[in-house]
């Protein structure tokens, strides 16, 4: 029995816009785990500020 060509082509069509859908949201998964927490980034803020207070508004690195 033969498959129609238009049938063939909405079969792919639709198989390839799921793998495009998957692979968007496996992109927006792995965007998200790479970002910064805002704790840590309000942590180096504070951090970088309060150095700049103690040290007269020079560049100062904490110690480790």
């Amino acid at each position: 029995m033969d498959m129609n060509e238009y049938c063939v082509q909405m079969m792919a069509r639709q198989r390839l816009d799921d793998l495009r859908a998957a692979a968007n949201a496996r992109a927006l998964r792995a965007a998200a785990r790479r970002s910064t927490p805002v704790r840590l980034w309000l942590g180096l803020v504070l951090v970088r500020l309060g150095n700049r207070l103690l040290d007269g508004f020079t560049p100062v690195r904490a110690a480790a």
